[in-house]
């Protein structure tokens, strides 16, 4: 038998057969690698345990201290007049009953009911209050959330699914919870169990004593159970985020799938990883009835002990009648406590590993970048200077000893096979990445040291795969500047250029027109002219496009071609295309392939050259 460890499942035990046929797969030997931690690594344990601490929640909890303090005093009255209820209790049987004193029994009925009512209204008050904190602190949290998910750079996106983003956001719902009914209900139940112990222990010191240690080992059952929980937890995490990637990827692509006749396929897949579902649903509730179970079998073992002690008191007249139900009454009534701080453990282990992987992205420090471009207003000058680029820790190289000029006032075109990089220049031009040798200069200064926002802000551009928002046409052309005020002759300009005339004057409501999954259908045409339109609004001093008259029927994108002609005057113009229509008319046509630039110059210089551009445009005859 050995003892393994995942990330991912923690510490686990395998038999010595399986152990040797995961490790050494077919036949081959197994490889050991061995690493020893640093002072620095272990200095990393104290940084993990502070993110995964709740402290950081006061900064959102206290503005509110007005209102929590109000909802402390609506605590504290209510269990003031729960300490009264076993005293009322024990005189209602001693002092009433027994000695059939109804206008005594009346009064306490009386004062009991008057009690109850108080109760109510006060904890309506107090769910009212705590609606309202909770609520305004899990918008500020959510808002921070998305605050900084903006500030990221693009290239962490890359690296997270949609499911996992997805996921954290509910993890704000989780601490939401944890703070709405678990902290207030928790201090209000361990008071009510402080009070009720001190006069448990008032009636009887066996009765207390039993008391005392039955509720001690049913929190160190429970406490036996979290590193369990704190595990099976983090993987129900991953299969949410799994399965929510996978609803995604079904609802987004069903059309493709319909199409294909892969309906089987993908409701196999789904299928399959449900069953993993199932097997974690399983493990989770294994722990949770052992741990229900356990005390439960802990907590009733304590009232039956304390009622046999009770009963036997009262028969040796050391305990009265009216006392004994009074401790019944307190039994019942610390069931209540007892669950609210048991699951208080729980919610509290829950909101913890949700802070902890909300964490993940409040600890990524934005970057400082020292240059400004704001005094950029015509168009730059952009240099590749021995750029090279490669993916993740790949030591093969997308691009390697890249050296390109992009030329102000004019209009260059980037041309070549699929794969041999246009694309990666285009996101490192947009800082999804960094290269990883070399320089990119705007204007002489090094793009690496400029401010993203700043940076974008100067450059407009249609992506390959653009996305049209659930909206307007006019917010959709509007999105790069939509803080600014509309200005009319700008988006009408940016209507004609990109021939978007004739479709938003078909349309029932014009520009104001929904469209998007949720609003009118475009074709792929109609989506990639209002992308220029986007574009051309935003009119930046850099303008780039990426396959943008890809979707367009040649008629149409003549048209755009000729229209964005003036356009493209005082901006430096960066076309990726494999058109030929598209790139003819550029200034400055620069052919790539897997070695890095391999020819440029106009179009009638290279199809004279006879080289590489001519045999792509041949292929295109």
């Amino acid at each position: 038998m050995s003892i393994s460890a995942t990330p991912h499942r923690g510490n686990f035990r395998l038999s010595h057969d399986k152990f040797v046929k995961g490790w050494a797969q077919n036949g081959s030997d197994g490889v050991a690698i061995i690493f020893e931690p640093t002072m620095d690594f272990l200095s990393l344990d104290s940084a993990a345990a502070k993110n995964e601490g709740l402290g950081i929640l006061w900064k959102y909890i206290l503005p509110y201290r007005p209102y929590i303090w109000q909802i402390l005093l609506g605590l504290l009255l209510v269990s003031s007049i729960s300490i009264a209820m076993p005293f009322l209790t024990q005189r209602i049987v001693d002092y009433g009953i027994l000695a059939k004193d109804f206008g005594f029994i009346y009064v306490v009925l009386i004062a009991q009911l008057f009690f109850f009512t108080c109760t109510i209204l006060i904890s309506s008050v107090r769910n009212w209050i705590t609606l309202h904190v909770v609520s305004r602190v899990n918008y500020r949290m959510v808002t921070d959330y998305l605050y900084k998910l903006f500030q990221m750079p693009l290239s962490f996106f890359v690296s997270k699914q949609s499911g996992d983003l997805l996921q954290r956001v509910f993890d704000h719902e989780t601490i939401d919870s944890f703070l709405g009914n678990n902290i207030a209900n928790t201090l209000f139940g361990l008071f009510n169990l402080i009070v009720f112990s001190v006069i448990l222990a008032y009636f009887d010191t066996a009765i207390f004593l039993v008391f005392l240690f039955g509720t001690l080992a049913y929190f160190l059952w429970i406490l036996l159970f979290i590193k369990k929980r704190k595990k099976i937890d983090n993987e129900v995490f991953d299969n949410e985020i799994a399965n929510t990637d996978i609803l995604l990827e079904l609802f987004d692509n069903i059309e493709d799938i319909v199409i294909n006749g892969s309906q089987i396929r993908r409701r196999r897949k789904w299928q399959q990883f449900q069953r993993k579902i199932f097997h974690t649903n399983i493990n989770r509730l294994s722990i949770e009835e052992h741990l229900n179970n356990g005390s439960n079998f802990i907590n009733e073992s304590k009232n039956i002990i304390i009622m046999v002690i009770g009963a036997a008191a009262v028969m040796g007249n050391n305990l009265s009648l009216g006392t004994l139900l009074a401790v019944q009454y307190i039994l019942a009534q610390t069931q209540i406590p007892l669950r609210e701080l048991f699951n208080f453990v729980l919610k509290y282990q829950e909101a913890q590993l949700s802070y902890a992987r909300l964490s993940e992205v409040h600890s990524e420090k934005p970057k400082v970048y020292r240059e400004e471009i704001e005094y950029i207003t015509g168009p730059p000058k952009i240099q590749f200077q021995n750029v090279g680029f490669s993916y993740g820790n790949d030591s093969r190289f997308k691009i390697a000893g890249l050296n390109i000029v992009f030329i102000p006032n004019k209009v260059t075109a980037l041309v070549g096979a699929s794969g041999t990089g246009k694309s990666t220049i285009l996101k490192l031009l947009l800082k999804y990445d960094q290269p990883v040798s070399g320089e990119i200069l705007i204007d002489n200064i090094s793009l690496k040291s400029m401010d993203e926002e700043h940076w974008r802000n100067k450059v407009a551009v249609v992506m390959q795969e653009g996305r049209i928002f659930n909206d307007s046409i006019l917010n959709n052309i509007t999105e790069s500047v939509s803080e600014r005020p509309l200005n009319n002759d700008k988006l009408l300009k940016s209507i004609r250029l990109s021939n978007l005339e004739k479709v938003v004057n078909f349309l029932p409501k014009g520009i104001h027109t929904k469209v998007g999954k949720n609003g009118i259908q475009l074709s792929g045409g109609e989506k990639q002219r209002l992308l220029i339109a986007r574009a051309v609004y935003k009119n930046a001093p850099v303008l780039i496009l990426d396959e943008a008259t890809s979707a367009l029927d040649t008629e149409n994108e003549a048209q755009i071609v000729h229209n964005l002609k003036s356009f493209f005057q005082e901006r430096t113009v960066i076309i990726i295309a494999h058109r030929i229509s598209t790139v003819k008319h550029a200034d400055n046509i620069i052919v790539i392939d897997s070695a890095g630039v391999v020819e440029q110059g106009s179009h009638h210089d290279l199809v004279a050259a006879n080289g590489h551009y001519y045999k792509l445009i041949n292929k295109q005859l």
